[in-house]
């Protein structure tokens, strides 16, 4: 049956490739033009990391419409933020084409009315970054095995830290400066006034991607969700007492709120995206509220997470004298 359908729907579709292809190409063509650039656009790559501001994208917008005969509305690149989205909202039979090329019609979504038992929901990749140098389950269980003690000084890297008080030493991550900007669409500068607790978050996904061994691009578009707990950011404290100036990244680049945000819009993922700030248990209801989401079908999958990295000595002081941490430990 297979090969009667395949046989059957091959050979039209090389018209719709190739309207396809011209389209695409018209699209990446025009934004090179807008932003000045020779540089070879990638497809899935947002339009405004480009460099086209609102007035770029009304002058696209007006080409598009010129080009296509199409009215589109004021918040299309919302919904449609790269190049191929652009060319799938304008090519209304790709889907149909995808069909006929491969003789696989789509997976029939599950039913709503089917519940999900607990042991439908499977754990199918894990990673993480913990003191002195763990970035794997391998190396936790021989840290664990070995019964080693992984609390160290407060890394000097980080800036001052005061001496006495009770928080000299702590559980604190290594190299949180360091960070490949470039492979997730980051440019130096606004890496540098990004909360190192973004960078942690889009690094070890990367990894537990790769541990589940899961491609992140054949997820994109997904409604796959993203839950995300953390009570801590002081990163801001940091670039203040080192009078950095303030840029246009700063805001986002050290809101709380944007740390689940920052890992939907890199994979460019559909589904609930959620910061859980519960205190000391925030990883555990991120975790719970995960599972509810997978149950209640608002998401197929989900990114569970959790990040503390401490930059400024005031919380864990206030901890300290509200007598909420351990004799002589901090903990990141």
């Amino acid at each position: 049956m297979a090969e009667q359908v395949a046989a059957t729907v091959a050979e039209p579709q090389q018209p719709y490739a190739s309207a396809r292809d011209e389209t695409l190409r018209f699209v990446v063509e025009t934004v090179s033009m807008l932003v000045d650039s020779m540089d070879v656009i990638d497809a899935d790559r947002p339009l405004m990391e480009w460099g086209l501001d609102s007035a770029g994208l009304l002058a696209l917008k007006t080409k598009l419409e010129t080009r296509f005969g199409k009215r589109l509305k004021p918040s299309f690149f919302f919904s449609h933020n790269t190049p191929r989205k652009v060319v799938d909202y304008l090519s209304p039979d790709r889907r149909r084409s995808d069909r006929r090329a491969t003789g696989h019609a789509s997976a029939p979504a599950p039913s709503a009315d089917k519940p999900v038992n607990a042991t439908d929901i499977a754990i199918i990749g894990v990673a993480c970054r913990l003191p002195q140098g763990i970035d794997d389950l391998d190396a936790l269980w021989d840290v664990l095995d070995a019964q080693r003690d992984v609390i160290t000084e407060y890394p000097a890297s980080r800036g001052d830290w005061p001496h006495g008080g009770g928080i000299e030493r702590g559980g604190f991550l290594t190299d949180g400066e360091c960070f490949d900007a470039p492979f997730f669409r980051i440019s130096p500068s606004e890496a540098e006034v990004t909360d190192p607790q973004q960078r942690l978050l889009l690094e070890v996904s990367w990894a537990c991607f790769e541990d589940a061994g899961i491609l992140p691009a054949a997820l994109r578009g997904t409604d796959t969700g993203v839950f995300v707990g953390a009570s801590n950011s002081d990163y801001a404290h940091l670039l203040q007492d080192a009078a950095t100036e303030v840029e246009a990244h700063s805001a986002i680049g050290n809101s709380l709120a944007v740390l689940a945000n920052r890992l939907s819009y890199f994979y460019d993922f559909n589904g609930p995206s959620l910061l859980i700030d519960t205190a000391c248990s925030a990883s555990m209801v991120a975790l719970h509220t995960a599972i509810r989401s997978l149950r209640a079908r608002e998401c197929g999958q989900a990114l569970v997470g959790g990040v503390n990295f401490i930059c400024n000595p005031r919380i864990s002081l206030a901890y300290r004298k509200a007598g909420m941490l351990a004799p002589r430990l901090a903990l990141d």
